[in-house]
């Protein structure tokens, strides 16, 4: 049986999640993917998708919210390297935007681009938002804590400070 995320870690991912929606709402029309609330509403359904999936995954399928997250994750992550080259963009050919908004809009993308990586990483290494555990075999995401101590489990915290 899988264990479910604790109360603390959905309340960090998730305020993870709300900084990156206010970072997204932070960026110029010019460097933005599709209308101004589209990215930040995906990282709002993500919001909703952690409530839904966190307290649930020891009690039905891993596989559907392991489906979900990575969608959701991945919309996110799609739309902000889309956001990236529109800075890119503007950056090679010009634009009459100011050196203030390119700058905040640049930081915004870094910053949601942490946010999102330190999500897949949650996710891929276990227990993520669907609950999915990869065996003790698999090295590939191992802390240097699971090493001395079989009980400690890595958090959404430890995942986006990597």
């Amino acid at each position: 049986m899988m264990k479910p995320i604790s109360r603390s870690e959905l309340i960090h991912a998730q305020a993870a999640i709300i900084l990156a929606i206010i970072l997204q709402l932070t960026v110029a029309e010019p460097l933005r993917v599709g209308p101004k609330f589209l990215v930040a509403a995906l990282e709002l359904i993500l919001v909703f998708g952690i409530s839904y999936t966190g307290p649930r995954r020891h009690k039905e399928s891993a596989e559907t919210h392991f489906t979900i997250s990575v969608l959701l994750i991945g919309f996110v992550s799609l739309a902000n390297a889309a956001e990236l080259g529109l800075l890119i963009r503007a950056l090679v050919n010009g634009t009459q935007l100011p050196g203030k908004s390119l700058l905040s809009g640049a930081l915004a993308i870094f910053l949601t681009n942490i946010i999102m990586f330190g999500l897949w990483y949650w996710e891929l290494g276990s227990p993520g938002l669907s609950g999915r555990r990869g065996s003790n075999a698999d090295e590939h995401f191992m802390f240097p804590q699971n090493q001395k101590d079989d009980d400690w489990q890595a958090s959404f915290s430890d995942y986006l400070y990597v």
